[in-house]
């Protein structure tokens, strides 16, 4: 079993998801983004697109 979630970001230019606050996976793009089946508490981490230097802003899915 397990749950999905749905984040959001907003800003003014597209966003990426990623798996880690530096280096990682990109998975996903856009917002909303609707994670994979998750079991245990995850963080994901929104980075705008297109900037050098943007600091990823984490979103914490708690699994209750």
């Amino acid at each position: 079993m397990g749950i999905t979630a749905t984040l959001n970001a907003t800003a003014n230019l597209p966003i990426e998801w990623w798996d880690s606050e530096i280096g990682g996976n990109k998975v996903g793009d856009g917002s909303p983004f609707t994670t994979p089946v998750l079991k245990v508490p995850t963080i994901y981490y929104a980075q705008v697109t297109g900037t050098p230097c943007t600091t990823r802003v984490a979103a914490k899915v708690n699994i209750n």
